[in-house]
Protein backbone atom coordinates (compact mmCIF):
# COMPACT_ATOMS: atom_id res chain seq x y z
CA UNK A 1 0.00 0.00 0.00
CA UNK A 2 1.60 3.50 -1.22
CA UNK A 3 -0.40 6.04 0.36
CA UNK A 4 -3.09 7.35 2.62
CA UNK A 5 -6.47 9.02 2.22
CA UNK A 6 -8.47 10.64 4.47
CA UNK A 7 -12.22 11.67 3.51
CA UNK A 8 -14.14 13.77 5.79
CA UNK A 9 -17.74 13.94 5.38
CA UNK A 10 -19.83 15.38 8.18
CA UNK A 11 -23.18 14.59 7.09
CA UNK A 12 -22.22 10.65 6.81
CA UNK A 13 -22.11 8.54 9.03
CA UNK A 14 -19.69 5.62 8.84
CA UNK A 15 -19.39 1.81 9.04
CA UNK A 16 -16.57 -0.10 8.32
CA UNK A 17 -17.62 -3.40 7.88
CA UNK A 18 -19.53 -2.55 5.35
CA UNK A 19 -17.89 0.26 4.17
CA UNK A 20 -14.51 -2.02 3.32
CA UNK A 21 -16.27 -3.92 0.70
CA UNK A 22 -17.56 -1.12 -1.31
CA UNK A 23 -13.52 0.26 -1.59
CA UNK A 24 -12.33 -3.38 -2.19
CA UNK A 25 -14.66 -3.19 -5.23
CA UNK A 26 -12.22 0.17 -6.32
CA UNK A 27 -8.99 -1.27 -5.02
CA UNK A 28 -8.96 -5.10 -3.63
CA UNK A 29 -5.58 -3.85 -1.53
CA UNK A 30 -7.26 -1.07 -0.25
CA UNK A 31 -8.41 -1.08 3.30
CA UNK A 32 -11.04 1.55 5.12
CA UNK A 33 -10.64 2.81 8.41
CA UNK A 34 -13.56 4.77 10.20
CA UNK A 35 -11.94 7.13 12.58
CA UNK A 36 -13.06 7.99 16.02
CA UNK A 37 -15.67 10.42 14.92
CA UNK A 38 -17.36 8.15 12.69
CA UNK A 39 -18.11 11.04 9.78
CA UNK A 40 -14.37 10.56 8.55
CA UNK A 41 -12.34 7.93 6.81
CA UNK A 42 -8.85 6.60 6.04
CA UNK A 43 -8.02 4.53 2.75
CA UNK A 44 -4.80 2.77 2.71
CA UNK A 45 -4.63 2.48 -1.67
CA UNK A 46 -2.35 1.96 -3.87
CA UNK A 47 0.02 5.13 -4.96
CA UNK A 48 -1.93 5.23 -8.78
CA UNK A 49 -5.49 5.86 -6.56
CA UNK A 50 -6.91 9.65 -5.37
CA UNK A 51 -9.77 10.22 -3.61
CA UNK A 52 -11.26 10.48 -6.65
CA UNK A 53 -11.94 7.13 -7.54
CA UNK A 54 -13.40 6.59 -3.90
CA UNK A 55 -15.71 9.51 -4.20
CA UNK A 56 -18.74 7.86 -5.75
CA UNK A 57 -18.50 4.89 -3.27
CA UNK A 58 -18.50 6.88 -0.74
CA UNK A 59 -21.15 9.10 -1.79
CA UNK A 60 -23.76 5.92 -2.45
CA UNK A 61 -22.14 4.69 0.69
CA UNK A 62 -25.76 4.12 3.14
CA UNK A 63 -23.78 3.49 6.28
CA UNK A 64 -26.92 4.55 8.42
CA UNK A 65 -29.27 2.34 6.54
CA UNK A 66 -27.07 -0.71 7.67
CA UNK A 67 -26.21 0.50 11.18
CA UNK A 68 -30.12 0.82 11.37
CA UNK A 69 -30.69 -2.95 9.66
CA UNK A 70 -28.29 -4.21 12.27
CA UNK A 71 -29.65 -2.57 15.71
CA UNK A 72 -33.26 -3.54 14.03
CA UNK A 73 -31.90 -7.43 13.76
CA UNK A 74 -30.16 -7.20 17.43
CA UNK A 75 -33.16 -5.89 19.07
CA UNK A 76 -35.43 -8.62 16.90
CA UNK A 77 -32.83 -11.36 18.55
CA UNK A 78 -33.50 -9.90 22.19
CA UNK A 79 -37.17 -9.95 21.32
CA UNK A 80 -37.12 -13.71 20.35
CA UNK A 81 -34.78 -14.50 23.48
CA UNK A 82 -37.61 -13.16 25.78
CA UNK A 83 -40.07 -14.77 24.34
CA UNK A 84 -38.41 -18.24 24.07
CA UNK A 85 -37.67 -17.87 28.05
CA UNK A 86 -41.59 -17.30 28.59
CA UNK A 87 -42.61 -19.98 27.00
CA UNK A 88 -40.53 -22.49 28.92
CA UNK A 89 -40.92 -21.09 32.57
CA UNK A 90 -43.21 -23.71 34.42
CA UNK A 91 -46.47 -23.58 34.46
CA UNK A 92 -49.46 -23.04 37.57
CA UNK A 93 -51.75 -25.02 37.33
CA UNK A 94 -54.31 -26.85 39.65
CA UNK A 95 -52.65 -26.11 42.57
CA UNK A 96 -49.53 -27.70 41.45
CA UNK A 97 -46.24 -26.41 39.35
CA UNK A 98 -45.38 -28.03 36.22
CA UNK A 99 -42.53 -27.99 34.21
CA UNK A 100 -42.97 -26.59 30.60
CA UNK A 101 -39.80 -26.44 28.72
CA UNK A 102 -40.09 -27.69 25.07
CA UNK A 103 -39.32 -31.71 26.13
CA UNK A 104 -42.08 -31.40 28.67
CA UNK A 105 -44.57 -29.68 26.54
CA UNK A 106 -44.04 -32.76 24.05
CA UNK A 107 -44.33 -35.14 26.63
CA UNK A 108 -47.73 -33.61 27.90
CA UNK A 109 -49.31 -33.35 24.56
CA UNK A 110 -48.39 -37.05 23.85
CA UNK A 111 -50.01 -38.38 27.38
CA UNK A 112 -52.58 -36.45 26.46
CA UNK A 113 -52.81 -38.77 23.03
CA UNK A 114 -52.34 -41.59 24.56
CA UNK A 115 -55.60 -40.47 27.09
CA UNK A 116 -57.72 -39.60 24.38
CA UNK A 117 -56.96 -43.14 22.46
CA UNK A 118 -56.69 -45.43 25.63
CA UNK A 119 -60.37 -43.95 26.48
CA UNK A 120 -61.83 -44.17 23.06
CA UNK A 121 -61.04 -47.68 22.91
CA UNK A 122 -61.12 -49.43 26.80
CA UNK A 123 -63.84 -51.37 27.83
CA UNK A 124 -66.78 -49.71 30.27
CA UNK A 125 -65.61 -51.42 32.79
CA UNK A 126 -62.11 -49.98 33.01
CA UNK A 127 -60.95 -47.22 34.70
CA UNK A 128 -60.41 -43.75 32.85
CA UNK A 129 -56.69 -43.21 32.08
CA UNK A 130 -54.37 -41.92 34.89
CA UNK A 131 -51.21 -40.87 35.58
CA UNK A 132 -48.71 -39.88 38.07
CA UNK A 133 -46.76 -36.76 37.22
CA UNK A 134 -44.13 -35.15 38.55
CA UNK A 135 -44.91 -31.73 39.50
CA UNK A 136 -44.18 -29.42 42.66
CA UNK A 137 -44.52 -29.28 45.53
CA UNK A 138 -45.53 -32.92 45.21
CA UNK A 139 -46.15 -35.87 41.90
CA UNK A 140 -50.07 -35.29 40.97
CA UNK A 141 -52.55 -37.48 39.23
CA UNK A 142 -53.43 -36.15 35.43
CA UNK A 143 -56.59 -37.63 34.08
CA UNK A 144 -57.48 -36.99 30.06
CA UNK A 145 -59.31 -33.93 31.16
CA UNK A 146 -56.35 -32.58 33.39
CA UNK A 147 -54.07 -33.16 30.49
CA UNK A 148 -55.98 -31.58 28.31
CA UNK A 149 -56.61 -28.59 30.47
CA UNK A 150 -52.48 -28.26 30.87
CA UNK A 151 -51.84 -28.50 27.05
CA UNK A 152 -54.42 -25.43 26.66
CA UNK A 153 -52.70 -23.26 29.49
CA UNK A 154 -49.31 -24.42 27.74
CA UNK A 155 -50.47 -23.51 23.99
CA UNK A 156 -52.30 -20.17 25.26
CA UNK A 157 -49.03 -19.38 26.78
CA UNK A 158 -47.38 -19.78 23.48
CA UNK A 159 -49.82 -18.12 21.35
CA UNK A 160 -49.85 -15.02 24.06
CA UNK A 161 -45.52 -15.36 23.61
CA UNK A 162 -45.46 -15.47 19.80
CA UNK A 163 -48.44 -12.62 19.59
CA UNK A 164 -46.62 -10.42 22.00
CA UNK A 165 -43.30 -10.85 20.12
CA UNK A 166 -44.45 -10.38 16.35
CA UNK A 167 -46.33 -6.90 18.01
CA UNK A 168 -43.38 -5.49 19.68
CA UNK A 169 -41.41 -6.87 16.39
CA UNK A 170 -43.25 -4.52 14.42
CA UNK A 171 -42.94 -1.59 16.45
CA UNK A 172 -39.40 -1.71 16.56
CA UNK A 173 -40.07 -2.39 12.90
CA UNK A 174 -41.63 0.76 12.30
CA UNK A 175 -38.73 2.70 14.30
CA UNK A 176 -36.37 5.16 12.44
CA UNK A 177 -33.59 5.85 14.70
CA UNK A 178 -30.72 3.50 16.41
CA UNK A 179 -31.17 5.33 19.52
CA UNK A 180 -35.06 4.36 19.79
CA UNK A 181 -34.60 1.17 18.49
CA UNK A 182 -32.05 0.22 21.34
CA UNK A 183 -33.53 1.90 23.91
CA UNK A 184 -36.96 0.25 23.03
CA UNK A 185 -38.83 -1.58 26.20
CA UNK A 186 -40.13 -4.88 24.83
CA UNK A 187 -41.26 -5.83 28.57
CA UNK A 188 -44.78 -5.02 28.43
CA UNK A 189 -47.41 -7.88 27.68
CA UNK A 190 -45.58 -11.03 28.64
Amino acid sequence: MGKQIEISMPDKEFDGNCLNDEVKAVDPTAKAYVLASRQRIRIHCADEFDASSFQSVIDAHDCAGHILEQAIQIKMFEIDAKADEVVHERIDYDGSNFAADFESQFRIKSKLMDAIRYNETKPAEDPEFSIVWIARPAPVVLTEQKFSELSYLIEARISNAVFNANTHKQAVAALTLVDEISSYDFSSGW
